[in-house]
């Protein structure tokens, strides 16, 4: 059985760590929001390697400053609070990364149905406001992607794929979730709440529920394992699917990728969601015992 994960002593109660968390974030999130406006201002207005520079720099300061400068304040072993000093076991890995793959029909149906919500006529206002911020998001993450040549590819791998998948992980799981209060119901509060706020943040209400899954499948790898680099590998799997299926799809000349484009319309496919909803049970279920074993 794996050791218990140390959990190292705080220096502030669990709201004054949050608040400074938070206060960190918002500074560094001014920077990057002062730094886009003059980029963006200069020469042409939005171009892809403008984007990619943005996406870099917002990654380093908005996500991994605020959680390397909040645990050191907080903490004298701040790798023992981000679990990044725990060695990764590969056959939990295999488990974890299998399990997201299997994932992939289920997921993608509920990314169809949660893209299809429409709210109240006596709401309309906000859901076109709700649906401005979705194109203006899916408009970023199409500059950072760029053009469809294997250039093209690896710097989104590395942008898109690496870099936001490590940089969202040690923010929101490492930083975020290991900084709520510890005896929130056994820890699966915390997991819940970040997950939360980590689809939140992503501005992208139509597709709110599928991150908000993933944002939690990503908290319990973290607390099952006691090891951050587990959902930082996941993180980048994920990341890392959606990268390389628009590039193909950039290939092919194709305007959009969105997986679940559609509702299954077969017995076929229906048996194939059965069996995604199954074999990720399974995945889940043998992945946690992995980690107590």
């Amino acid at each position: 059985m794996n050791k218990p994960v140390k959990e190292p002593k705080l220096l502030l109660s669990a709201p004054m760590r949050i608040a400074l968390l938070l206060c960190v974030t918002f500074v560094c999130f001014f920077l990057v929001s002062l730094l886009a406006g003059v980029a963006t201002s200069w020469g042409e207005n939005i171009t892809t390697p403008k984007m990619r520079i943005i996406a870099i720099v917002q990654d380093v300061l908005v996500f991994i400053v605020p959680a390397l400068a909040t645990a050191l304040m907080v903490t004298r072993i701040p790798a023992s609070l981000l679990c990044i000093n725990k060695k990764l076991s590969l056959n939990t890995l295999a488990l974890a990364l299998l399990t997201m793959i299997a994932a992939v029909p289920a997921l993608n149906i509920i990314i169809t149905w949660n893209a299809s919500i429409h709210l109240p006529e006596s709401m309309s206002g906000i859901e076109t406001w709700f649906r401005a911020m979705e194109n203006n998001a899916s408009g970023n993450i199409e500059y950072i992607l760029g053009g469809n040549s294997i250039g093209d590819l690896i710097m989104s791998l590395l942008i898109v794929g690496i870099a936001a998948g490590f940089s969202e992980e040690l923010f929101f799981r490492g930083a975020l979730q290991r900084l709520l209060p510890s005896g929130m119901s056994g820890h699966q509060s915390a997991v819940w709440i970040a997950a939360i706020i980590f689809s939140c943040f992503h501005f992208q209400f139509f597709g709110f529920i599928p991150r908000l899954l993933l944002g939690a499948y990503f908290g319990y790898l973290l607390l099952w394992s006691g090891c951050l680099w587990l959902p930082v590998v996941a993180h980048i799997l994920n990341n890392s699917i959606y990268v390389v299926n628009n590039w193909i799809a950039a290939r092919e000349g194709l305007t959009t990728v969105a997986p679940g484009a559609e509702m299954p319309n077969s017995l076929q496919s229906w048996l194939l969601i059965v069996l995604s909803v199954a074999l990720t049970a399974l995945g889940i279920y043998l992945t946690r015992r992995s980690t107590t074993h």
